[in-house]
């Protein structure tokens, strides 16, 4: 049930494209919007799952990419994105 409201929303909001730029918004993020009407204690179970699902995966990436070179290009394109991560939230 909740699964499948996630599932519905994240398509159309990640596969989305920003108007005012032109571009996909990217990755990232849970929302809580919209969910008064879900079971409290079922979304507190499912955020402790979330929460509990990013260590495991996260190390292992982190650790294999954390010495890898990166140019200035890619650097920058880094932080654009940040900043656009930002941006496309506001609006």
């Amino acid at each position: 049930m909740i699964l499948q409201f996630y599932l519905s929303f994240l398509l159309r909001f990640y596969t989305s494209i920003a108007p005012h730029r032109g571009e996909r918004r990217g990755l990232g993020g849970i929302f809580f919007d919209d969910l008064n009407d879900y079971d409290q204690e079922m979304l507190l179970s499912f955020a402790i799952d979330c929460a509990n699902s990013v260590i495991p995966v996260y190390i292992p990436i982190t650790e294999r990419r954390k010495n890898l070179p990166f140019t200035k290009q890619q650097k920058a394109w880094q932080q654009l994105r940040r900043g656009r991560y930002v941006e496309f939230n506001l609006v």
